[in-house]
């Protein structure tokens, strides 16, 4: 049977990804600072599992998680109280496009008319529909995937919007950290409302429009025709136009007469004796139908197509776990081995070990979802006698053995080289996992202080050295209130 594979991308609530995308930015500073390791970042994913119990999947810990590592970063680093995860939002200026719009819109009557007269072939009004019909045909091509490039308009809007909110001149690397990162996750949602902000000023726009001509046809007699330059002397060819644009409806429908006739076209031309006579409220009926029909009720579905969008992508928001950040937290083995035995060699006896090694045995048996023994061992490497202790070691599924070594003294093939090949061997025959040697160096740190150069010579001889016997090893400092995690950490990840 195939393994499964991991899961690369993972979908989430607007709030959920914010405190997951937060707590990742945090935990990246405080890893550069030193005020957060491996050890306490597997804590924080222990500590969440026990808040939570058993959960579906992996993937519903990581918003746990993230909330619980927030709250400990605000102890550790400073000025996180001053962070916020606010992001610039688009409906103010959308609301102010949408009033401009409506106000240009009214205004457009004075633009598009001379006077009293209305050309219906004057180039404002003709260029609103020819607009709006070419944006849709371009909608239509894009949905189609005929088109792979952005709209122009709409692109340099969004450039603009990214620019500006990820400008923050005074803030400090956290908070850039995470507007850089939260502005490049929801990016298509900000296409998506720049997007309706122009469906909604060219809806607002046809609105004021209607609403100029409305009330300015309270006081004023409006007569309709027509002139061109062009097609002055073609009333045949303006017939058919009015009959494809102000036709389109049925009289009847609207209760109006029949479109006009090739010889009432003529006669509608200004040039006509007879274009005064010409009734306005059924062509402006028409218009305003027209101006209904191609743009407000177009435009108003897609503004309600989009914020439908816009609320289901607020609700499932991309991330993708391909990161070593979220592989690292999704690749950790929830369970504790069965049985952990810790072999710490010194010349005391089992009963003379440090109480600090009971705590270890505690803190292992806590961190467990599971039932497990944990036993310690004193061992001596120079006497011979690990065959014996070895009968005695249970046996159990997902075992670890724990070999400790101080490297304040030199590794020697005969004697730590030969208890570590009778421990793998053991090991091998009774089919568990490969011995770990954790190196204390609390005897070392206490000598000659944290950071010393003794110190990172000898563990490079003892990494070697152990190495060379088929088996991994870590350093912790026993005396360290750090060491209990990552001798947990250290165990865990060695799961197969």
């Amino acid at each position: 049977m195939n393994a499964q594979s991991p899961l690369t991308v993972a979908a989430f609530s607007e709030k959920d990804a914010k405190d997951i995308i937060f707590a990742e930015v945090l935990e990246k500073h405080a890893f550069e600072t030193k005020q957060w390791d491996a050890s306490q970042r597997d804590a924080a994913t222990r500590d969440a599992k026990g808040l939570t119990g058993n959960l579906p999947s992996k993937i519903a810990l990581l918003p746990i998680r993230a909330r619980l590592v927030i709250a400990r970063m605000h102890e550790r680093l400073k000025g996180v109280d001053n962070i916020h995860t606010k992001v610039s939002i688009t409906f103010p200026w959308t609301v102010t496009l949408a009033l401009f719009a409506l106000l240009f819109g009214a205004l457009t009557d004075y633009l598009a008319t001379d006077g009293a007269r209305i050309n219906l072939l004057a180039p404002p009004l003709l260029g609103l529909l020819l607009w709006n019909l070419a944006i849709y045909f371009l909608l239509i091509a894009k949905a189609l995937r005929l088109l792979t490039f952005e709209l122009p308009m709409r692109q340099t809007v969004t450039q603009w919007l990214v620019k500006f909110s990820t400008y923050l001149p005074k803030a400090n690397p956290i908070q850039r950290a995470f507007t850089e990162k939260w502005m490049s996750l929801v990016l298509p949602q900000y296409k998506l409302r720049i997007a309706r902000a122009f469906h909604l000023a060219a809806m607002t726009f046809a609105c004021g429009l209607l609403l100029g001509v409305a009330i300015r046809g309270i006081g004023t007699a409006y007569h309709v025709g027509w002139e061109s330059t062009w097609f002055a002397n073609q009333p045949a060819l303006i017939h058919t136009f009015f009959d494809w644009t102000y036709g389109l409806f049925p009289a009847a429908f609207l209760g109006l007469p029949d479109m006009p006739s090739v010889s009432d076209v003529a006669q509608m031309a200004f040039g006509s004796s007879a274009s005064s006579d010409i009734p306005a409220s059924p062509w402006i009926i028409r218009l305003m139908m027209l101006i209904v029909g191609v743009v407000i009720i177009p435009r108003s579905l897609l503004v309600l197509y989009d914020t439908i969008k816009l609320r289901w992508l607020s609700k499932h928001i991309a991330i993708s776990l391909k990161s070593p950040y979220y592989r690292s937290l999704l690749s950790e083995t929830p369970v504790l081995p069965q049985w952990t035995g810790i072999l710490i060699n010194t010349p005391s006896s089992d009963e003379e070990l440090p109480e600090k090694w009971h705590q270890v045995a505690n803190h292992l048996k806590q961190a467990s979802n599971s039932s497990i023994v944990v036993s310690l061992h004193a061992i001596n490497a120079w006497d011979g006698t690990i065959a014996d202790t070895l009968k005695h070691l249970p046996v159990a599924e997902q075992s670890h053995v724990l070999i400790v070594f101080d490297p304040t003294s030199t590794p020697e093939e005969e004697v730590h080289g030969q208890l570590l090949n009778d421990i793998y061997a053991w090991g091998q025959a009774h089919h568990i996992n490969t011995p770990i040697v954790g190196l204390d160096l609390s005897r070392m740190v206490t000598r000659h202080g944290e950071g010393h150069p003794l110190i990172g010579s000898r563990t490079a001889l003892w990494q070697t050295f152990v190495a060379e016997h088929h088996c991994r090893s870590f350093t912790f400092n026993i005396d360290d209130e750090k060491a209990l995690d990552t001798i947990a950490t250290q165990l865990r990840t060695s799961n197969p």
